[in-house]
């Protein structure tokens, strides 16, 4: 009986040995599980702060925009200022640039007539293709095509 008090000896201690194996094994689980826990807390903590970081930038710029604009503000206060002191300086004083004057302005040309052209679609689109380059008005161009023709009439 002694070998199998031996042998019953032997399968427990190697049942102890394995159950040791295993303890040890669900203590770096339980380790390793608790070591997530915590980085995803952190993970968190630096959401949440970059969330703030992006509310605080988002205020910045806000900021800069509202001093921009009281800058602004401020310029339009001190030109309002500006014109009222000059204005002020001298009640019955005439500016000496814009304004109605004599001689000022485009000189005339002729006679403005208001008329209704109908053209085909490609000629209004080369008339705006010219105008989009700011070379020429419609007025212009439409100006310069009849006194070329009438030109061109008075020399046949």
């Amino acid at each position: 009986m002694h070998n199998n008090e031996e042998n019953e000896l032997t399968q427990l201690t190697q049942h102890n040995i394995e159950e040791n194996e295993l303890t040890q094994h669900n203590i770096e689980e339980n380790e390793l599980t608790q070591h997530n826990i915590e980085e995803n807390e952190l993970t968190q903590r630096n959401n949440e702060e970059n969330k703030l970081t992006q509310h605080n930038n988002e205020e910045n710029k806000l900021t800069q925009h509202n001093n921009e604009e009281n800058k602004l503000t401020q310029h339009n206060i001190e030109k309002n200022e500006l014109i009222q002191h000059n204005a002020a300086a001298a009640p019955g004083a005439k500016a000496s640039r814009g304004g109605n004057r004599s001689g000022a302005g485009r000189k005339a040309i002729g006679v403005t007539r208001k008329i209704s052209l109908t053209l085909p679609e490609k000629h209004w689109e080369e008339i705006d293709r010219r105008c989009d380059r700011g070379d020429y008005f419609v007025s212009e161009i439409i100006r310069s095509i009849i006194e070329d023709y009438l030109r061109d009439v008075d020399q046949l």
